[in-house]
């Protein structure tokens, strides 16, 4: 740059070029543009490389779930095929039969003893099956058919007369002294009474613990039935066999008859 000083002689001094303050400020925000798009375009790639896992991961847990899914019906077919299977095979090997476990009870002491067995479950168990290899399985509606036989496993045909479900009748309890049970009450012994029906209903699923009651409560009449028959039959045969002149053999004859109808006319 040419300058005159005081002396009207020219000089020259150095020029320095200062740049225009917007001039920088656009140059800045450029800059700082460039480094957002950047940015961006960085975050973007790794949002698709994050949502191309998340799909690879999907694809792989559908698979995934559509293997266990195919396993799992597999796994179901073969156990139907095999309950089938067991339910209908013959055992060929020899097996004990049901009496080397239950004994017909014979006596109350007999049906303690069985109550208490019937307390374990895999008694229970071991008994059930034991029935069922007998009377054979899936045999539907026919627990009515099952259910007797089952019974005299159970119980003496002599000593199931002496039963009854409550122990006492109604119609004789006032003749009865107080305290004393004619007969043997069976609704006590619920632990035996689930054990019969488990013996039936392995057979028969469809037979219910209600129809077992109910089976049992009639067979208890049945057998108090025949009870009074029998009894009825021998008060008629000693009353053919005693003397009319001698009254009072034929007198204390009729009293142990009547104590004989009594004892027999207590039911379930």
């Amino acid at each position: 740059m040419e300058v005159v000083d005081e002396d009207s002689e020219v000089c020259f001094e150095e020029a320095y070029v200062v740049p225009n303050a917007s001039d920088q400020s656009w140059s800045s925000m450029f800059g700082m543009l460039s480094t957002i798009s950047n940015r961006i375009t960085e975050m973007r790639s790794k949002v698709k490389a994050i949502d191309s896992r998340l799909k690879t991961c999907e694809e792989q847990q559908v698979e995934s779930t559509a293997i266990v899914g195919s396993e799992v019906d597999e796994l179901a077919a073969q156990m139907l095929t095999l309950n089938r299977t067991i339910g209908t095979l013959q055992f060929d090997t020899i097996t004990a039969p049901i009496t080397a476990v239950i004994t017909p009870a014979r006596c109350k002491e007999d049906l303690d003893d069985l109550e208490a067995k019937a307390k374990d479950k895999q008694f229970v168990n071991l008994v059930a099956h034991m029935f069922a290899r007998e009377f054979g399985y899936n045999r539907h509606g026919e627990g009515a058919s099952i259910f007797p036989l089952v019974l005299n496993c159970f119980f003496d045909k002599d000593f199931l007369m002496d039963c009854t479900w409550s122990g006492i009748h109604r119609e004789t309890i006032k003749y009865v002294p107080q305290g004393t049970i004619p007969s043997t009450p069976i609704f006590v012994y619920s632990n035996l009474r689930e054990l019969i029906h488990a013996c039936v209903s392995i057979s028969d699923e469809t037979f219910t613990q209600a129809e077992c009651v109910a089976m049992l409560r009639t067979s208890l009449r049945s057998s108090r039935m025949k009870l009074k028959r029998i009894c009825t039959r021998a008060s008629n045969k000693a009353k053919e066999n005693i003397p009319c002149d001698d009254a009072a053999v034929k007198g204390l004859v009729e009293n142990q008859l009547r104590r004989l109808r009594t004892a027999a006319q207590t039911d379930s």
